[in-house]
């Protein structure tokens, strides 16, 4: 009825769940397939845990999807001495073979957490920094660092992700997303996985798939 209505925009909006709307979040048909045959779903009215289905999609998705930076509401900061130079950054840090993202950095950088005086922070895969001063570049258990998100101060690409309630999450994500392919589903690193939907002028557009 909310099709028909125009209320959802067709079949494939992410609030139908349908078929059509799960093969555009990135859902694999073989994972709809194990979730049906491994819960045993029935014409029997029933509420299905839809954290199976997650999960079973996200074991096909998982080693595939390469890691890519996404912050919601960026601010920016300035790190006093930290090293100008290309960040190399795992496409997946369980597969280092498949290679790096290049990434040139200065002092000035995106983040979306609050940066506390006087706590120790780590820009992930880059930095060590403390009270907006940089520390060291490798990583040290011992300075007991708060992992946090970056995105460089130049080159980012604006980011539009549709939720499964129809709501639109708006970012940044890194210059290296302009290599993301058209229904190639990544993972906004320590976020969600999503898949690229379409690619206008000024901004992306992915379907969020799951945690």
């Amino acid at each position: 009825q909310e099709v028909l209505s125009k209320k959802y925009s067709g079949w494939a909006d992410p609030r139908t769940w349908s078929l059509q709307s799960l093969e555009k979040r990135g859902f694999k048909p073989k994972s709809i397939r194990n979730f049906i045959l491994n819960f045993g779903l029935t014409q029997t009215e029933i509420t299905a845990p839809i954290d199976i289905l997650y999960s079973e999609n996200k074991k096909l998705i998982e080693k595939t999807s390469d890691r890519y930076s996404f912050i919601e509401e960026p601010k920016k900061v300035t790190i006093k001495d930290s090293p100008q130079k290309i960040a190399k950054l795992p496409l997946h840090p369980d597969y280092p073979k498949r290679g790096n993202r290049k990434i040139r950095t200065s002092d000035k950088f995106y983040v979306g957490d609050k940066i506390k005086r006087n706590q120790t922070y780590r820009f992930m895969h880059l930095f060590n920094f403390k009270n907006h001063k940089f520390i060291s570049e490798k990583h040290d258990p011992e300075l007991e660092a708060t992992l946090i998100h970056w995105l460089p101060f130049k080159g980012n690409i604006n980011v539009e992700v549709i939720m499964e309630d129809g709501s639109k999450l708006r970012g940044i994500g890194e210059p290296t997303l302009n290599h993301v392919k058209i229904n190639q589903e990544i993972q906004f690193e320590r976020r969600f996985f999503a898949r690229l939907d379409k690619k206008e002028k000024n901004k992306l557009i992915f379907y969020y798939t799951h945690h």
